[in-house]
């Protein structure tokens, strides 16, 4: 009997073991396999390129172009001229990038672009008032900050009230 109660033991263990391992592979072949991602455009290798408001530049990629990816149409405009050659537009103060891919879907060039305000015709303005002065500027988000002058009070006072006039007649 003890014989007997042991057969039917492994008999219902080899049971238990068939059908859960059934169970197991009908599982298995029921669940897809779990996709891939792939990032295959960043701006991890972008080049920085900073633009002015209504300024541009000419970029010549080295392979032809399939698709464009601007992040943000409202800071910056890009125009496919031909194949290989792009203009890009400062429209708007802000950050943004561009990506090129190639018909194979691989990224050609990356660009991060900061659009600020052109400060050429404030430089000039302070150039004529202040001939000899050594003013520097740079666009800081939508202002203008003044930066290393050497020639005293003066100078940064008058340059200070200049640079104010031409603020009020760039917001015209």
């Amino acid at each position: 009997m003890a014989q007997g109660a042991f057969s039917r033991s492994a008999a219902l263990a080899a049971l238990i073991a068939i059908l859960g391992i059934g169970a197991c592979d009908s599982a298995v072949a029921i669940e897809p396999p779990a996709p891939t991602i792939q990032v295959v455009g960043s701006d991890a290798s972008s080049r920085f390129v900073p633009l002015g408001v209504g300024k541009s530049v000419v970029i010549e990629l080295p392979r032809d172009i399939k698709d464009v990816l601007v992040a943000d149409p409202k800071i910056t405009n890009v125009v496919v001229r031909t194949a290989r050659r792009v203009y890009l537009i400062g429209i708007a103060v802000g950050q943004t990038n561009v990506l090129f891919f190639d018909a194979d879907g691989k990224q050609i060039a990356g660009f991060d672009i900061a659009v600020t305000r052109d400060l050429n015709g404030v430089r000039m303005a302070i150039k004529q008032v202040l001939p000899d002065s050594d003013i520097r500027m740079q666009s800081v988000a939508d202002g203008i900050m003044l930066d290393k002058y050497r020639k005293g009070e003066d100078t940064a006072a008058a340059a200070s009230s200049t640079n104010k006039g031409a603020i009020s007649d760039i917001g015209k």
